[in-house]
């Protein structure tokens, strides 16, 4: 049984991740420490610091949610957070088609896809899984057209994506400095 997964799309998104929820989380400690809390919802606002902490945790594992199981007869889709599997017979299909978006697989006589597997799910797909499937396509006589010369999201654009992550993240990381000098003077001071 062979596997087709995600990975986090680039390092740098992590990173600027983390800085999020570093943020997130100083100005939450802030709105305690610094006694805002008196003069605003405190309910209201730590749910709204709550959601985005889960959303910004959610981008940051989300990939790890999707994969792809096959082999000679079969290809099966899992899905984690809809506990959701969806299946397909290997032995009809007759073409292969793989775009930049991902791989449509066609039986004989369909006009559109069977079944569809995108290259960019929350992170971006193992190339070791589309070479494994696309020799399997290839070695069962299924026709199997590519369109691009370099796996989308591992290529020259790939390196642009996390250079504007990296970017954003020393952005925010910059923005948050004096939250958090402010954050450790409030919690140094004599009481």
């Amino acid at each position: 049984m062979y596997k087709i997964r995600y990975y986090y799309s680039s390092l740098s998104k992590q990173f600027f991740l983390i800085f999020v929820i570093w943020a997130l989380l100083v100005r939450l400690l802030l709105f305690f420490a610094g006694g805002f809390y008196k003069d605003a919802y405190v309910v209201a606002t730590v749910a709204v610091y709550a959601l985005a902490l889960a959303l910004c945790i959610f981008f940051f594992t989300g990939w790890k949610f999707f994969y792809y199981e096959f082999d000679q007869t079969s290809l099966t889709g899992f899905n984690l957070l809809t506990k959701k599997k969806t299946e397909l017979d290997l032995v009809p299909v007759q073409r292969a088609l793989f775009s930049k978006s991902g791989i449509s697989l066609f039986y004989e006589g369909d006009q559109g896809p069977r079944y569809f597997i995108p290259f960019r799910r929350l992170g971006v797909i193992s190339p070791v899984g589309v070479e494994n499937f696309m020799n399997l396509m290839k070695n069962r006589g299924v026709h199997v057209e590519q369109q691009y010369q370099v796996l989308p999201g591992h290529g020259k654009g790939a390196a642009w994506i996390g250079r504007c992550y990296t970017l954003l993240a020393i952005l925010v990381a910059l923005s948050s400095v004096q939250s958090t000098f402010l954050v450790v003077l409030i919690l140094a001071a004599p009481k």
